[in-house]
């Protein structure tokens, strides 16, 4: 139970930075801005996070951190690539 519980921890703790990253990205307008809203930031996180993409040994060798994220995957994904990805937007 005790590693359950520190894995849930962990997924909870990277969540909220990418969270914190992506909105911070947001409003220094590096990304579309309306990911500067709490809600749309905790979205987009969530997809990251879920996307099979998202490899943690690369984010390890970037970033030196399971936890932090590679700004650059934010920067692409957020920035219209996801849209595209999920069909949003026709291209």
């Amino acid at each position: 139970m005790k590693d359950v519980c520190h894995i849930i921890i962990n997924l909870m703790f990277r969540l909220a930075n990418i969270t914190n990253e992506i909105m911070c990205l947001a409003l220094a307008k590096q990304i579309d801005s309306k990911y500067a809203e709490e809600e749309k930031a905790l979205s987009a996180a969530i997809y990251l996070q879920s996307a099979t993409a998202y490899c943690i040994k690369n984010n390890y060798e970037m970033t030196g951190s399971y936890s932090l994220v590679s700004d650059g995957i934010l920067k692409l994904l957020f920035n219209g690539a996801a849209d595209i990805i999920e069909g949003i937007n026709d291209v």
